[in-house]
């Protein structure tokens, strides 16, 4: 037997059954920082598991995915089964998908524990590409309060995010009217769906070896890439972080953001006469709002959320720097008065 037909054999095994999400240690916090443990995936999860430490007993998880959404830096995934079926069902050719919960019992091209455990930004990216059927007739009679008052802070997102407009015109409760061969062909695509999803695993089990670690999720990679293919590209709204004019360029924030949102920009000579004015550079589109760049500033002049409405391409936030650069080193620094050297250099400037 082949390699290629183990892999596909291997996959089919796992797969089909894997309802577990995976975590992409890269962006988690406990692996970002030690100062303090984060246990937000661990305090909601039902099933009890401790999803934040290193070596994860998976075996109690049920795939609700509370974890997931709980996440402040986007580190958790489903599985990858489950979001293979989610983009498939795009491709449907309805022009809608249709989002429902273990309660509803009609038709429906994705199917979730609940829908308040979905995260907005997939959610997001269906209503940017079609027109998205959301199933929230059952939330009126769940037991679970904490899920419903996450639901209805999933639609508020959204509707924040798209704008009164958009969201008016591609999110919906109601699904479109369809003929009887229209359902058949909905039951036949969840086996292809299901295949499609083994397909893909079994190809893509020897890249992830050599892939470099993630950098975003693939809810938010998800609706960065249905933004950039719209054509045109939609207005929406996205979080910005706020500066007070006190940044120093010091880079701690860079270094700390797991998402890259942050970036210093630098000119190459700032002894120049004509040098370009120093920035921090924040894009939105990237940004979970995880607040790893304003716990680490040592100046704290970072902090806070505004707003922007712009298309990705253009989620871009640029805070100009008032900055002097070392005579000795070059480095960027704030002088306190009519200072030549940044602090480090001054400890040593009769060496």
């Amino acid at each position: 037997m082949a390699l290629s037909d183990d892999i596909a054999l291997y996959a089919l095994g796992r797969w089909m059954h894997e309802t577990r999400p995976n975590r992409i240690d890269s962006l988690c916090l406990n692996h970002i920082q030690a100062k303090s443990t984060c246990t937000a995936c661990s305090d909601v999860c039902p099933a009890e598991v401790n999803v934040h430490t290193d070596h994860i007993a998976w075996a109690s998880c049920t795939g609700c995915n509370a974890c997931i959404t709980a996440c402040p830096t986007s580190a958790l995934n489903e599985s990858r089964s489950s979001f293979e079926a989610v983009t498939s069902a795009l491709d449907n050719g309805n022009g809608y998908t249709v989002f429902a919960c273990d309660l509803h019992d009609g038709p429906c091209d994705v199917k979730r524990p609940c829908l308040g455990t979905l995260p907005w930004d997939l959610l997001a990216g269906v209503a940017v590409s079609q027109k998205l059927v959301m199933k929230l007739q059952h939330c009126n009679s769940c037991p679970h309060a904490e899920l419903v008052g996450q639901t209805k802070e999933l639609v508020r997102t959204l509707k924040a995010f798209l704008g009164p407009e958009l969201f008016a015109e591609r999110v919906t409760m109601t699904t479109p009217a369809e003929s009887t061969e229209q359902a058949g062909q909905r039951k036949r695509r969840a086996f292809e769906q299901v295949a499609h999803v083994v397909q893909t695993e079994a190809s893509s089990i020897l890249d992830d070896l050599d892939r470099d670690a993630p950098t975003m999720s693939c809810y938010r990679a998800f609706l960065l890439d249905a933004l950039e293919k719209a054509d045109p590209q939609p207005q929406v709204t996205w979080k910005t972080l706020e500066e007070d004019g006190g940044c120093r360029a010091c880079g701690a924030c860079v270094a700390m953001c797991p998402h890259h949102a942050l970036s210093l920009e630098l000119p190459d000579d700032p002894h120049a006469n004509d040098a370009p004015q120093a920035k921090l550079v924040h894009d939105a589109s990237r940004c979970t709002q995880c607040g790893m760049c304003y716990i680490s500033c040592p100046e704290e002049t970072i902090g806070g959320w505004g707003r922007l409405r712009a298309t990705a391409t253009e989620a871009r936030v640029e805070f100009p720097l008032d900055v002097s650069y070392c005579v000795k080193c070059g480095k960027p620094f704030k002088p306190t008065s009519t200072e030549t050297r940044c602090t480090s250099c001054s400890r040593f400037r009769y060496l």
